[in-house]
């Protein structure tokens, strides 16, 4: 039994034993299972369905989806709605036609405005569409609206089918209190709003399975924030107490539970986009931290889900009893709870343009990329950066070296081609943002603009349309401009080509060199010089980033980020040998940390390094990665330890740090004996998976990463 801390000194109550073997069920992966058991609706034989235009074949798409998927009421749970069809799990939209996918993915990176939606009522939404139709409109205007009409109406029938199977369920047990209470709870949302706390959850369900069901990977975000009100009124009017809004909050979360089916080996069975996040100031620049915040914390705590993975806005006002819980999750590992410094966040959004109203409202895109939610449609284009020095300006892939009179000559002609990869990226956005797009009509109805301009989310609908450039191995870039500066330039003891030489060769004949290549500090090593290149290149790119803003088509931003995502792993045997002495083939930095094995100083010194980056300056957003190793909370203080973290992390001005703790002979044992491991989570990236789920590569990509103790 977990213990769980707390601030205000009441110690908080546990979930039932019942909560807990439903969590168990779904864990043990029994409902994504069976929803691959009907992966998919056809529309075969559907008269003129070739004719049709790409919108109205996703009408009849979804009104196939929603007639046919099955509708299960589970037993034990206390809401109802499933994302029943198992295709919508890869993601792609769960219909064939002549035995090929109609449509490929929906949208994720993406927090839809869930808000909004629950405390209006769909019901509002569809006046305001109907409203919209009976203006002068154009023909593409007509369409989209259109097809949000229709998915409305695709919507009632999915409910419907619910509250059919409910009273057929009800005839035949009339004495289930449960189903009765689930079935009152149902019938007016998500169309009406809510009128309880448990209501105002069902609601929000609905919604958030609807849009998985037809393929659509949302972020929830600020749930403590938008659920809150709700909980105060119940718990004012005493209409419900604290352990019972604990109960069916838990049931809410081991519905998200409802796809893990433990059959993947890729980048795990838990990276379905559905993050929150917690805490953070308001506009008026109170903190909203509530007890929502607290549950949730405590949930996530006390039973073992990683789905959910939640991202805790700190500021100077964040309650001690979320310190606590942060800590709570951090020490038992699985990478759940991670953190943002929300005034750098903040400072990095109005510097891109938006106003503070909005930038104060900051959510994630279902990873860690920020986004305003409800008005944003999010994309990021990732490049890999080291390989263009790799091969760009060191020319590795050919027999001869540029050749450079200098270190500067040699850094500037890389910008020169990191300059020419983002201008090739920016004049790509059309390509990327474009009318061929799948429809999306309930992101379209759930997203800030779309309805009010008639526009497709994919072509400039949304209030905000972002396409992030993410620059990948920026930590891998910058060892190896220091090993060269100092090798070559500095202490002269290779040419450039001598060196390069011996890149081309993978080191082989030159373990010696190599050896002397490693010993340099790097960074994230408290390394004056190694800051200084991070802090230059960072600059830089920001500033090719931010050329010709104003002119971008449709008003698209193009922030800077810095991200891998993981995928260092496939980059890994496309980079060749490395000048910091490492071989062709290893695995390198993720995200916005250091390369694995060169951070030899300790974690102070690698959030030293990272925050020391211009990082006010990459609204695209960046991560750090920690990992902790599991010695660092025995015995000890764990409040204590984390908050040290965090608050150096803060005060020093990060981003965002995802934290895991991690015992690698543990993942070795993984490794060997997987079924002795099934519920053991890890964070991936923006995400947490169980490992067992995980590939061979990804699985050595968490054991490479350096574990820290405190120094």
């Amino acid at each position: 039994m977990v213990s769980f801390p707390c601030a205000s000194g009441t110690r908080p109550v546990t979930l039932s034993e019942s909560t807990r073997e439903l969590c168990a069920k779904a864990l043990s992966g029994f409902f994504g299972r069976r929803a691959m058991e009907t992966p998919y609706v056809t529309l075969d034989g559907t008269e003129g369905f070739d004719v049709l235009s790409p919108r109205e074949k996703y009408t009849a798409v979804l009104d196939r989806i929603v007639k046919e998927c099955p509708v299960y009421i589970n037993d034990g749970e206390l809401f109802a709605g499933s994302a029943s069809l198992g295709d919508a799990i890869r993601p792609v939209v769960p219909a064939k036609y002549k035995g090929e996918y109609i449509f490929g993915w929906g949208a994720n990176h993406v927090t839809m405005g869930f808000d909004r939606a629950l405390h209006a009522g769909l019901d509002a939404y569809a006046s305001e569409v109907n409203s919209r139709l009976a203006e002068s409109l154009d023909e593409r205007q007509t369409e989209v609206l259109l097809s949000i009409k229709n998915c409305l109406e695709s919507l009632r029938v999915w409910h419907g089918r619910y509250m059919d199977a409910l009273d057929t369920m009800i005839n035949a047990a009339p004495d289930d209190c449960r189903l009765r209470r689930i079935r009152d709870n149902l019938a007016p949302v998500p169309f009406a709003p809510p009128k309880t706390f448990y209501q105002a959850l069902q609601s929000l369900w609905f919604m958030f399975a609807f849009a998985r069901l037809s393929a659509n990977w949302p972020g929830l975000g600020r749930m403590d924030e938008y659920l809150w009100p709700y909980l105060k009124a119940d718990l004012e009017a005493g209409r419900t107490d604290t352990a019972q809004a604990k109960e069916q909050l838990a049931h809410f979360m081991i519905k998200g539970c409802e796809w893990i089916h433990l059959t993947w080996q890729a980048t795990g069975d838990a990276q379905h986009y559905q993050n929150i996040v917690l805490g953070g100031i308001n506009e008026s620049g109170e903190d909203i931290s509530n007890p929502v915040t607290r549950l949730i914390l405590e949930i996530t705590a006390e039973l073992p889900i990683s789905d959910f993975p939640i991202a805790v806005r700190i500021n100077s006002q964040t309650p001690d009893e979320i310190y606590e819980l942060i800590a709570l999750n951090t020490s038992l590992g699985g990478g759940v709870v991670a953190v943002y410094n929300e005034s750098t966040v903040i400072k990095a959004l109005e510097s891109c343009g938006y106003p503070h109203s909005d930038a104060v409202c900051f959510a994630n895109d279902g990873c860690w990329e920020v986004q305003i939610p409800g008005k944003t449609w999010f994309s990021y284009t990732p490049f890999d950066g080291y390989a263009i020095l790799q091969y760009g300006a060191l020319a590795l892939d050919k027999p001869q070296t540029p050749a450079y009179a200098d270190f500067e000559e040699l850094y500037s002609a890389y910008i020169d081609r990191l300059a020419t990869v983002i201008d090739g990226i920016r004049s790509n956005f059309n390509k990327k943002c474009y009318e061929g797009a799948p429809p999306v009509p309930f992101c379209e109805l759930l997203t800030a603009g779309c309805v009010q301009k008639g526009m497709p989310y994919y072509y400039f609908g949304p209030e905000y349309n972002v396409d992030s450039p993410h620059f990948g191995g920026f930590a891998d870039t910058v060892n190896a401009l220091l090993a060269i500066k100092h090798f070559v330039f500095d202490e002269q003891k290779y040419t450039l080509e001598e060196y390069t030489d011996m890149l081309r060769r993978n080191w082989s004949g030159f373990e010696r060199q190599r050896r002397e290549a490693l010993n340099l500090k790097y960074w994230g090593n408290d390394s004056p010089e190694a800051d200084a290149i991070a802090v230059r290149l960072a600059n830089d790119y920001a500033d090719i980033c931010d050329r010709d803003r104003s002119s971008n088509p449709g008003g698209m931003l193009s922030p800077a980020g810095i991200s891998t995502f993981g995928r260092q792993t496939e980059w890994r045997h496309q980079r060749g040998a490395h000048a910091f002495g490492m071989r062709d083939g290893d695995i390198l930095s993720g995200n916005g940390s250091p390369t694995p094995g060169t951070d030899i100083s300790g974690i102070t010194a690698v959030i030293r390094a990272h925050c020391a980056l211009p990082l006010e300056r990459l609204a695209g957003s960046t991560a750090l990665d920690v990992k902790f190793d599991p010695s660092v909370f025995k015995n000890t203080d764990k409040t204590a330890i984390v908050r040290s973290v965090i608050d150096g992390f803060v005060s020093l001005g990060g981003f965002f740090m995802q934290m895991d703790t991690i015992d690698n002979s543990v993942l070795l044992r993984a490794q060997e004996n997987p079924d002795a491991y099934r519920s053991l989570a890890v964070r991936v990236s923006g995400w947490s998976a169980r490992f067992i789920t995980l590939s061979r590569e990804w699985q050595d990509t968490i054991i490479e990463r350096t574990s820290h103790t405190l120094e």
